[in-house]
């Protein structure tokens, strides 16, 4: 297979597994070096249940089983060691009968799992009553907390026992505590504080109890259902560890809860038309969540305009059986796991594309069979008066929230957009609509750039012929800051956010060989004036990975990295420098592979890398 090949199929948007057994849970794998790998368990009322790890081999576009090992009891849940450093041992634990500790074990092509240690409860009997959840403290691995129907809840302490010759895990019990009045059927540990102390869990009394483990003679109730109907699931929110996500038992509406607000839910998503059964926080985004149900679909919400009720998702996907399990992959949060009958799906987030010029244009991106297609999504006019809108110079998307981009025009205005789902029989398209629109500048407006200060999704810069760069809140839009102005009021004409340090911001003046950047702190005066070009700057990029690494591009064929450590100075030797073959127009620093930098120069594109 020709690499071009290999390429298109790795781009595909659906993988798909079937197993000879139904499925039930369900887990990714976290490690970076194993990264489309999940293990599986199976479901059937019979003392012969099955655990699949299976791996997606990328060149051929299929699911193999790596290695199937017996379970006796159905899984009530699966989980793979917090990992993101792949430096732990390749652990797995299931819930059913007891918690159950595997190691992985991975040598000439094959793959072996043994059991390491079988951990009880229940200090007076080999038996222990059965657990319907755990969850793996992501900050301490050595800590794991298990539900149980017994109203109990357990935290593990897990521990490497010393053998000669080798290593292998036990457990002990650090803590037991009757959690709730009836069974509990789902725990989870939050990243509040310390991220260590803090858990949750619901039960079948129909609450939601919030436990510090420094402090267990008391719990806070955060929610209550009224009608004591049984709470199924809870997950905390990835991002922001004050949101938390249940459901009742047969329900399709989904509840959040804000720890800090008990008793009443900020917002009730209700679309499903039958009961969920799963939920999946982003791992990426504090406002994006996923819910699995009955009705066959998977479905991503915003939930950015917290406290409302929600009733239209983002995104939806409609499996082939009811959808009893979703993960969202935390090392790669394009791709969402799903479960239905015996199938396991892994799906990609379409790929959405915007374009400026004559207006906002929304598109988007499908591949699928090895083949790649583009449809236009929604055209964006910002005059409300006319078909026909000022040119735009520029726009960028927030990255915390993606349904807002702002857009910059001749007009002297910035237009902020909403996103959003339109929903038709049968499909999902995306529209948009003015959130708001302001005279930024006295002249033309050439570039605007959302900021990650605060929330990261209401602070906004901009510059413009005037030669000013304007500092704007979406929350206090009555007013701005006059960051810098240029002494001889010449044109700015980009303008760009450190990626790590928001408090810096890189501009250029029309037809200069220097960059400025500024500190917005310290408005006024530039910080540091990047000097080594020999034709007019074009473009710039923060580093992704790095608050003090820059590049340039300009009219002399040069990309240069700068290093600005050392501000506040004027710099005037680039770190690195690579000469094209045409004035570079236009330099790109990819974030999810923050050693590429692309460049544009003629009619060629080339990436380098660093």
């Amino acid at each position: 297979m020709s690499n071009s090949e290999s390429e298109a199929v790795k781009r595909k948007e659906i993988y798909k597994y079937e197993a000879p057994l139904t499925l039930f849970s369900m887990n990714w794998c976290n490690r970076p070096d194993r990264k489309f790998r999940l293990a599986l368990g199976s479901f059937i009322e019979e003392y012969a249940n099955k655990v699949y790890i299976v791996q997606l081999d990328e060149t051929t576009s299929e699911f193999k089983t790596l290695v199937t090992f017996d379970h006796p009891y159905p899984t009530t849940k699966i989980m793979w060691i917090p990992d993101d450093s792949s430096t732990q041992p390749d652990i797995l634990a299931t819930s059913g009968d007891y918690l159950r500790i595997w190691r992985c074990s991975e040598r000439d092509d094959s793959t072996t799992v043994k059991s390491e240690c079988l951990l009880n409860n229940n200090k007076n009997s080999d038996f222990c009553a059965p657990l319907t959840s755990f969850d793996w403290n992501e900050t301490d691995p050595n800590l794991i907390g298990t539900s149980s129907i017994d109203t109990t809840c357990t935290i593990w302490n897990l521990e490497t026992k010393q053998v000669v010759g080798k290593h292998s895990l036990t457990g002990h019990v650090r803590t037991q505590l009757i959690a709730h009045d009836k069974e509990v059927y789902d725990i989870a540990f939050s990243k509040i504080g310390s991220g260590r102390d803090i858990f949750a869990s619901v039960g079948a009394d129909g609450s939601v109890r919030l436990f510090d483990l420094r402090h267990l003679e008391h719990s806070t109730i955060i929610y209550e259902d009224s009608a004591h109907t049984p709470l199924l699931r809870l997950a905390f929110n990835k991002m922001d560890h004050n949101y938390i996500g249940t459901m009742t038992m047969d329900s399709s509406d989904l509840v959040i809860l804000d720890i800090r607000v008990p008793g009443t839910p900020v917002a009730t998503l209700k679309n499903h038309r039958a009961c969920i059964n799963g939920l999946a926080w982003a791992p990426h985004s504090s406002i994006h969540i996923c819910t699995a149900a009955d009705d066959h679909q998977a479905l991503i919400w915003d939930v950015g305009q917290m406290p409302r009720n929600i009733e239209d998702p983002i995104l939806a996907y409609t499996a082939d059986g009811e959808v009893n399990q979703v993960q969202w992959a935390t090392s790669q949060p394009d791709w969402i796991a799903i479960c239905y009958n015996n199938c396991l799906e892994i799906l990609r987030e379409p790929a959405i594309l915007a374009t400026s010029g004559d207006y906002l244009r929304i598109w988007r991106c499908s591949e699928r069979d090895d083949s790649t297609t583009v449809k236009s999504e929604c055209l964006l006019n910002n005059n409300k008066n006319s078909d026909f809108c000022a040119p735009l110079t520029s726009f960028d998307w927030n990255e915390t929230d993606p349904n807002l981009i702002g857009t910059s025009s001749i007009d002297t205005t910035c237009t902020i957009w909403n996103l959003e789902t339109k929903q038709v029989v049968g499909k999902h398209s995306l529209t948009g609509h003015v959130r708001t629109q302001l005279i930024a500048h006295d002249k033309e407006v050439y570039d605007i750039a959302f900021s990650k200060i605060g929330s990261g999704r209401d602070i906004f810069a901009s510059v413009g012929a005037d030669g000013s760069v304007r500092l704007f809140d979406l929350r206090h839009l009555e007013h701005s800051t006059i960051i810098y102005e240029d002494s001889a009021h010449t044109p700015l004409l980009r303008l760009a956010f450190n990626k790590m340090d928001h408090n810096y911001i890189g501009t250029m003046t029309m037809d200069s060989s220097d960059l400025v950047i500024l500190d917005i702190r310290v408005p006024g005066t530039p910080v540091a004036t990047l000097k080594n070009h020999r034709a007019c700057i074009n473009g710039l990029a923060w580093a992704p990975h790095s608050s003090i690494h820059i590049c340039t591009a300009a009219d002399d064929h040069q990309a240069l990295i700068w290093d600005v450590g050392q501000m506040p100075r004027n710099i005037e030797d680039p770190i690195l420098a690579y000469t094209a073959d045409g004035e570079v127009n236009q330099v790109q620093w990819a974030t999810s592979q923050p050693d590429w930098i692309a460049i544009c120069y003629n009619n060629c594109l080339e990436i380098l890398r660093v």
